[in-house]
Protein backbone atom coordinates (compact mmCIF):
# COMPACT_ATOMS: atom_id res chain seq x y z
CA UNK A 1 0.00 0.00 0.00
CA UNK A 2 1.33 3.41 -0.91
CA UNK A 3 2.24 5.99 1.69
CA UNK A 4 -0.63 8.20 0.54
CA UNK A 5 -3.16 5.39 0.86
CA UNK A 6 -1.86 4.53 4.33
CA UNK A 7 -2.09 8.17 5.41
CA UNK A 8 -5.65 8.46 4.08
CA UNK A 9 -6.68 5.33 5.97
CA UNK A 10 -5.06 6.68 9.14
CA UNK A 11 -6.79 10.02 8.65
CA UNK A 12 -10.17 8.33 8.23
CA UNK A 13 -9.67 6.28 11.40
CA UNK A 14 -8.72 9.41 13.34
CA UNK A 15 -11.60 11.41 11.88
CA UNK A 16 -14.00 8.58 12.77
CA UNK A 17 -12.80 8.77 16.38
CA UNK A 18 -13.36 12.52 16.43
CA UNK A 19 -16.85 12.02 15.01
CA UNK A 20 -17.63 9.62 17.87
CA UNK A 21 -16.56 12.29 20.35
CA UNK A 22 -18.66 14.92 18.57
CA UNK A 23 -21.62 12.57 18.53
CA UNK A 24 -21.26 11.91 22.26
CA UNK A 25 -21.25 15.64 22.87
CA UNK A 26 -24.32 16.06 20.65
CA UNK A 27 -26.07 13.47 22.83
CA UNK A 28 -25.23 15.64 25.85
CA UNK A 29 -26.65 18.68 24.02
CA UNK A 30 -29.81 16.70 23.20
CA UNK A 31 -30.23 15.72 26.85
CA UNK A 32 -29.94 19.42 27.73
CA UNK A 33 -26.90 18.81 29.88
CA UNK A 34 -23.71 20.86 29.79
CA UNK A 35 -21.68 19.81 26.76
CA UNK A 36 -17.97 20.49 26.36
CA UNK A 37 -18.32 23.20 23.73
CA UNK A 38 -14.63 24.10 23.88
CA UNK A 39 -13.74 20.52 22.95
CA UNK A 40 -16.32 20.51 20.17
CA UNK A 41 -14.94 23.81 18.86
CA UNK A 42 -11.38 22.48 18.88
CA UNK A 43 -12.47 19.38 16.97
CA UNK A 44 -14.32 21.43 14.38
CA UNK A 45 -11.41 23.83 13.91
CA UNK A 46 -9.27 20.80 13.10
CA UNK A 47 -11.99 19.22 10.94
CA UNK A 48 -12.43 22.36 8.85
CA UNK A 49 -8.74 23.12 8.40
CA UNK A 50 -6.81 19.86 8.04
CA UNK A 51 -8.95 18.31 5.28
CA UNK A 52 -8.75 21.28 2.92
CA UNK A 53 -5.02 21.81 3.35
CA UNK A 54 -3.71 18.26 3.61
CA UNK A 55 -6.22 15.41 3.38
CA UNK A 56 -8.23 16.39 0.29
CA UNK A 57 -5.15 17.12 -1.87
CA UNK A 58 -3.96 13.58 -1.08
CA UNK A 59 -7.39 12.25 -2.03
CA UNK A 60 -7.17 14.15 -5.30
CA UNK A 61 -4.07 12.09 -6.11
CA UNK A 62 -5.97 8.92 -5.25
CA UNK A 63 -8.88 10.04 -7.46
CA UNK A 64 -6.53 10.60 -10.41
CA UNK A 65 -5.10 7.12 -9.97
CA UNK A 66 -8.57 5.61 -9.69
CA UNK A 67 -9.73 7.26 -12.92
CA UNK A 68 -6.52 6.13 -14.67
CA UNK A 69 -7.30 2.52 -13.67
CA UNK A 70 -11.05 2.71 -14.28
CA UNK A 71 -12.40 5.42 -16.55
CA UNK A 72 -15.94 4.67 -15.35
CA UNK A 73 -14.93 6.06 -11.94
CA UNK A 74 -15.27 9.64 -13.19
CA UNK A 75 -18.86 9.98 -12.00
CA UNK A 76 -18.16 8.85 -8.44
CA UNK A 77 -15.03 11.00 -8.28
CA UNK A 78 -17.06 14.03 -9.36
CA UNK A 79 -19.59 13.24 -6.63
CA UNK A 80 -16.88 12.94 -3.98
CA UNK A 81 -15.34 16.23 -5.07
CA UNK A 82 -18.76 17.94 -4.82
CA UNK A 83 -19.20 16.41 -1.39
CA UNK A 84 -15.89 17.96 -0.30
CA UNK A 85 -17.49 21.33 -0.99
CA UNK A 86 -20.61 20.31 0.92
CA UNK A 87 -18.49 19.19 3.86
CA UNK A 88 -16.74 22.55 3.91
CA UNK A 89 -20.11 24.34 3.98
CA UNK A 90 -21.65 22.10 6.63
CA UNK A 91 -18.49 22.12 8.73
CA UNK A 92 -18.16 25.89 8.48
CA UNK A 93 -21.78 26.41 9.54
CA UNK A 94 -21.42 24.10 12.55
CA UNK A 95 -18.07 25.68 13.47
CA UNK A 96 -19.59 29.17 13.47
CA UNK A 97 -22.43 28.03 15.70
CA UNK A 98 -19.94 26.54 18.15
CA UNK A 99 -17.89 29.75 18.11
CA UNK A 100 -21.00 31.70 19.03
CA UNK A 101 -21.79 29.32 21.89
CA UNK A 102 -18.23 29.50 23.25
CA UNK A 103 -18.33 33.30 22.95
CA UNK A 104 -21.46 33.35 25.11
CA UNK A 105 -24.05 34.01 22.42
CA UNK A 106 -27.41 32.30 22.51
CA UNK A 107 -27.75 29.57 19.91
CA UNK A 108 -30.91 27.54 19.53
CA UNK A 109 -30.20 24.07 20.89
CA UNK A 110 -32.20 22.30 18.18
CA UNK A 111 -30.43 24.21 15.39
CA UNK A 112 -27.02 23.40 16.89
CA UNK A 113 -27.90 19.73 17.26
CA UNK A 114 -29.28 19.55 13.72
CA UNK A 115 -26.16 21.18 12.25
CA UNK A 116 -23.85 18.90 14.23
CA UNK A 117 -25.67 15.68 13.47
CA UNK A 118 -26.04 16.61 9.79
CA UNK A 119 -22.29 17.22 9.53
CA UNK A 120 -21.45 13.96 11.33
CA UNK A 121 -23.78 11.85 9.17
CA UNK A 122 -22.67 13.49 5.93
CA UNK A 123 -18.97 13.02 6.70
CA UNK A 124 -19.44 9.39 7.74
CA UNK A 125 -21.32 8.61 4.54
CA UNK A 126 -18.68 10.39 2.48
CA UNK A 127 -15.79 8.50 4.09
CA UNK A 128 -17.57 5.16 3.60
CA UNK A 129 -17.81 5.81 -0.14
CA UNK A 130 -14.16 6.88 -0.31
CA UNK A 131 -13.04 3.83 1.64
CA UNK A 132 -15.01 1.47 -0.64
CA UNK A 133 -13.61 3.08 -3.77
CA UNK A 134 -10.06 3.18 -2.47
CA UNK A 135 -10.01 -0.60 -2.05
CA UNK A 136 -9.74 -0.77 -5.86
CA UNK A 137 -6.31 0.82 -5.57
CA UNK A 138 -4.79 -1.61 -3.09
Amino acid sequence: MSGIMQQLKTDHRNIARLLVTLEQQMDVVHEERSADFDLMLDIMIYMTQYPDHTHHPMEDLMFEKLIAQDDSAGEIVARLEREHEGLADKGGRFLEMLRHVVDGALVERDALEEAGRDYIAFLRSHMEIEDRKSTRLN
